[in-house]
């Protein structure tokens, strides 16, 4: 197999001339069933050279061996990914501590703030916390292309592949007819309406608006957006995202500071994993790994169970007034980042007050695969919001796609480290304590 190796006369100005990799910020709680394959994917995608992992004070298990184990990792290039966990003491006041942890005190301010969620807005305040200080730090460590996703998240090349919405289509089952019509995000959620929209595209009937009519102010980004796709690689090629940043600098959405990546919902129900079992008898358990048993997922460029994306930016050229701040300079909401500076983003909302940044599914060059997992990996938190309930309907799809887009990224890892180091790194994987 052939290894790409970046041409460091095709760096970007703003790019040291050995490029650092991807750096990450990563807020987990009762998550080490999903870490080591979480770390592993993105060590070999983005690729993964910097971590910082805060850990929820009420999460009653520690990442700490995994993450240590992890810590120092080189790659082939002779770069090492660099480890650090924090706990609420490393990245917030003793004021905001008060807020957000168990005290009578925060929780009776969190519920003057918000009466009936106080123990989810303790999370979201801690997660706002944490991602500005941690983005501030990759930013003094002098770290470039970062990404905040969850655990459950993984991200890839936006590949077209089956089912990809093409040519653009335009109705209030995707981010773009919503932003179109000039709805309110959120009346997006209206699943039937969206149910029949689907199975109306599948049959070919009249269901969008012409993409044409609708992007005309527009269309010189598109187009370049488009292209973007066309050049984008597999993982079997060794080319990283970051690769393909250096190589394409110029063009959009990589000229910006930063861009919004769509999610794409995989439901926690396995297909026919007959390639699994037929893999190498080389020690990994391959049935353990979301990204390779859970193949199914909805409607791409659909808001129905993708919902909002999430934020890539170069932390090096972000400042305070690059950032969606709340009053109290906090991050206002951890799908989107950035204010839409770029009269080519799309978003929803008062551009001042509330806006959604947004890219269309059709354009973007990364996505975000979300994984709903097993029930067992998805009630083992202690949150009120995972109920089985939830669980049930979020895996209960009518119209599913199937995508293998990523699963060959873990034969990819064997290839590059070899069979035991990797078995060594990827312990653990899927496996509940």
């Amino acid at each position: 197999m052939t290894f790409y190796m970046r041409d460091k006369k095709k760096l970007p100005s703003h790019l040291p001339p050995d490029a650092v990799g991807f750096s990450a910020c990563l807020l987990v709680k009762d998550d080490n069933d999903r870490l080591p394959e979480w770390i592993a994917y993105h060590f070999l995608a983005l690729p993964l050279r910097r971590l910082i992992v805060a850990v929820d004070p009420t999460s009653r298990t520690s990442p700490a061996e995994i993450l240590g184990r992890w810590n120092g990792t080189e790659d082939l290039e002779g770069r090492t990914l660099l480890v650090t966990q924090w706990t609420d003491v490393d990245f917030m006041s003793a004021d905001q501590i008060s807020l957000v942890q168990e005290s009578d005190e925060g929780r009776e301010r969190l519920r003057a703030r918000y009466p009936n969620e106080a123990n989810l807005f303790a999370h979201k305040e801690r997660q706002r916390i944490f991602i500005r200080n941690c983005f501030g730090t990759l930013k003094a460590e002098g770290m470039h292309w970062a990404v905040h996703v969850d655990s459950d998240e993984f991200v890839t090349f936006n590949r077209r592949s089956w089912g990809d919405p093409d040519p653009p289509l335009l109705g209030s089952n995707t981010i773009e007819g919503a932003l179109v019509n000039e709805r309110s995000i959120w009346n997006m959620k209206k699943v039937g309406a969206q149910l029949e929209e689907e199975k109306a595209r599948r049959e070919g009937g009249p269901l969008m608006m012409k993409y044409e009519k609708t992007m005309r102010r527009r269309r010189t980004g598109v187009k370049i957006r488009e292209n973007i796709r066309d050049k984008l690689p597999t993982l079997e090629s060794l080319m990283t995202l970051e690769d393909f940043i250096h190589l394409h600098q110029h063009l959009h959405p990589f000229s910006k500071k930063g861009f919004m990546m769509p999610r794409l919902f995989f439901f926690g129900r396995p297909l026919d994993n007959s390639h699994i079992a037929a893999g190498p008898d080389d020690g990994i358990d391959r049935s353990t790994f979301d990204t390779l048993r859970f193949r199914s997922h909805a409607t791409k460029g659909a808001f129905l169970y993708n919902t909002f994306g999430k934020t890539m930016m170069d932390v090096s050229r972000i400042t305070e007034s690059d950032l969606v701040l709340n009053e109290e300079k906090r991050i206002r909401q951890v799908h989107n980042l950035l204010v839409p500076y770029d009269t080519r983003d799309m978003y929803i909302g008062n551009r001042e007050k509330e806006p959604y940044v947004l890219m269309p599914y059709s354009a973007a060059p990364f996505r975000v695969h979300h994984y709903l997992g097993t029930w067992e990996s998805y009630s083992k938190r202690d949150d009120a919001r995972r109920s089985r309930k939830t669980y049930d309907k979020m895996n209960d799809v009518p119209i599913p796609y199937d995508d293998d887009d990523i699963t060959s990224w873990l034969d990819v890892l064997i290839k590059m480290m070899g069979t035991e180091k990797v078995a060594r790194l990827s312990a653990g994987s899927g496996v509940i304590a």
